[in-house]
């Protein structure tokens, strides 16, 4: 987790510790207090999923993964292809160059 997450994270925590004192020492009915505590709670299991729900969309597919993978693939296929063509023609030229010195 990153250190923003943390901070984020952290946050909530406190905000609903705090909630929860502040609720605990309210002088309301036992009944008023637990619906107070319980739409708290829905309200940060509302919270959490809502960010799970967006790190899930972060993360790649397995799919998505191989598809990214194929295409390094074959990036790095051309590109070595590329580099032996040209090795090959600098090859040439350096045997031809070596042929005209030895005539």
């Amino acid at each position: 987790m990153t250190n923003r997450s943390n901070a984020g994270l952290a946050f909530i925590l406190g905000a609903a510790i705090g909630a929860g004192i502040a609720i605990l020492y309210a002088k309301d009915k036992g009944s008023v207090t637990r619906g107070k505590i319980k739409r708290g709670f829905d309200e940060q299991k509302q919270k959490f999923s809502e960010v799970g729900d967006a790190l899930k969309s972060r993360i790649p597919t397995k799919e998505q993964i191989e598809a990214t993978f194929d295409e390094l693939t074959e990036n790095v296929n051309e590109k070595t292809h590329d580099i032996i063509g040209s090795l090959e023609e600098k090859l040439a030229k350096l045997k031809a160059a070596a042929d005209a010195m030895k005539k």
